[in-house]
Parts: structure tokens; sequence; C-alpha cells
């Protein structure tokens, strides 16, 4: 007999690094990354992790203790 993992026992996660796209800007980013962690949290994800990267001007995750704050709020 085959034994197949229960839903129940995945536990899923995202790592977001909110970039911030050619076309686009920090704020529209950060709408994003708000909207994704909303979606992920309707689907029952575990956790949503945010890097932390300093002196790139494609991205935005110098704080994620900031950014999840931030999310948490929405």
């Amino acid at each position: 007999m085959i034994s197949t993992m229960n839903e129940q026992n995945l536990k899923l996660s995202i790592l977001d690094f909110v970039h911030i796209y050619q076309s686009s800007n920090p704020t529209e980013s950060l709408k994003n990354s708000t909207e994704v962690v909303q979606l992920a949290d309707k689907l029952g994800y575990t956790r949503y992790w945010f890097t932390e990267h300093h002196n790139t001007t494609s991205q935005i995750s110098t704080s994620p203790d900031l950014l999840s704050i931030h999310a948490a709020s929405h």
C-alpha cells in the first residue's frame, strides 16, 4: 500500500524580494506584494517571508520587519 501525504501536513511559505520591475516603481511593488500576501493568506500558506537587501535599486526589501508590519496591517 502506498501512503500519501495529507494536505494538512504540507506547510508552504513564500519568500518575497519585493522586486521593482523596470516599468514599475516602489509604491506599485509594495502594492503588488501586499496583494500577494493577501492571496497567500486566503490560500492557507503558513508563512510569508521578506528578504533583506541593501544598496540595490531594484528591490525595496531593506527592512523586512517593516514590510512584515505593513503586510500584517492589511
